[in-house]
């Protein structure tokens, strides 16, 4: 694999952990926000897990 490759993989799996991040510290917003509109803590979290999955997934697909 060419340094290229390995410095663009990295630099994706530092975009990936850190949107994860900033999504966990941003449910309590997303609480306020979604809950006056009706979604609930649950159904955020499983948002929250899905969206976790497919970015996982897609980065394992397409490195």
């Amino acid at each position: 694999m060419s340094i290229l490759l390995k410095v663009n993989l990295a630099i994706l799996v530092f975009l990936a952990a850190s949107s994860g991040v900033t999504k966990i510290m941003l449910m309590p917003q997303d609480v306020e926000f979604f809950g006056n509109y009706g979604f609930t803590n649950p159904i955020l979290m499983l948002f929250t897990v899905w969206l976790s999955w497919v970015n996982i997934n897609h980065g394992l697909r397409f490195p």
